[in-house]
């Protein structure tokens, strides 16, 4: 198996302070630099965003549930109770994640010929509670905090009812020009109101992308695309074709977040991912809580890619509402 490597950004967060709060896809302006870090696919979360339960859906893809954590000043008033349903998980803190709940995140990893949930039409804007009903065997438990974020519009089938449905993703297996549409497809898939595509874009036909370090013998790019908004999020990559001189090289995802209200940081968190081969896609859908029940939270997103030759193609589909 080809070595994995991570680049991690030093983000700039107070920067990110500056950006209105609509929910609009808005350009970011790289401000620091990428150093590389040691780290594999499996261990994807970090310090503020912690993976709870990994559901396999077949051919190598699965679904990855996450609990987005509250800073560790904002734990510090996390004795405040916010019930719903009886159980008390969103806005107060679980002993079992090590923080305060601010929201939930799906990320799903599809390899090349892997099963793409995408393809079952009838989970399109399924919540993370549906999801997990519909892609698990019957019997398995499902978390209490799946339970309590929103109501299963499909209780009334069987557990692991969508497993028999989902099919493999043909687009991916073809020219970069037709694997657009898998990116397009997954998108929609998400549900939400706004969506916006980067497709067959690349150091070589893109503008905006930046050098990891010019005086290195062979030359890696990277390019950030950001996003605020007070609803949910959904950011999907995918590498389409790689530079032939360097073939089996690895594309470093992550994604930032800080949840703001009124200046104040309340969460903020980094995921790492890595696209090791044509074909591979990975994606994240957050649903957050609006940890103070406001309604009015800004989430500011920094998605990044990087260790990208110069001949490398991806396609970057955003969505949020």
């Amino acid at each position: 198996m080809h070595p994995r490597r991570i680049l991690s950004m030093a983000l700039g967060l107070m920067l990110l302070m500056t950006i209105a709060s609509t929910a609009a896809a808005q350009p970011f302006t790289p401000h620091t630099s990428v150093s590389a870090t040691g780290d594999d696919l499996a261990r994807v979360d970090t310090e503020l965003v912690r993976e709870f339960k990994r559901v396999q859906l077949g051919k190598g893809s699965e679904l990855i549930f996450y609990a987005v954590l509250g800073t560790p000043e904002d734990d510090k008033d996390s004795g405040k109770e916010t019930p719903r349903d009886g159980i008390k998980a969103i806005g107060t803190a679980d002993p079992t994640l090590g923080g305060r709940i601010h929201g939930v995140g799906v990320a799903t990893h599809i390899p090349l010929g892997g099963m793409d949930p995408a393809t079952v039409r009838e989970l399109k804007d399924a919540n993370p509670h549906e999801l997990f009903h519909a892609y698990t065997e019957k019997g398995t438990e499902i978390p209490s905090l799946l339970r309590v974020y929103g109501k299963n519009r499909f209780a009334h089938l069987d557990q692991g009812w969508a497993l028999g449905m989902i099919q493999p993703n043909v687009y991916n297996i073809f020219s970069c020009q037709i694997s657009e549409q898998a990116v397009i497809n997954a998108v929609n898939a998400a549900g939400l109101t706004y969506s916006y595509n980067e497709l067959s874009e690349g150091p070589h036909n893109g503008p905006f992308w930046y050098h990891e370090d010019p005086n290195t013998l062979f030359p890696t790019y990277y390019k950030v695309n950001g996003l605020a908004t007070v609803g949910d999020a959904y950011f999907h990559v995918m590498l389409c074709d790689e530079d032939q001189m360097f073939a089996q090289t690895s594309i470093d995802v992550s994604l930032a977040y800080q949840e703001s209200d009124d200046g104040e940081v309340l969460s903020k968190g980094e995921l790492h991912w890595q696209l090791d081969n044509i074909g591979d896609q990975m994606s994240f859908m957050s649903w957050p809580f609006d940890s103070d029940m406001s309604g009015d939270n800004s989430w500011f997103w920094l998605l990044t890619v990087g260790g990208v030759h110069y001949n490398d193609t991806l396609h970057i589909g955003t969505a949020w509402s």
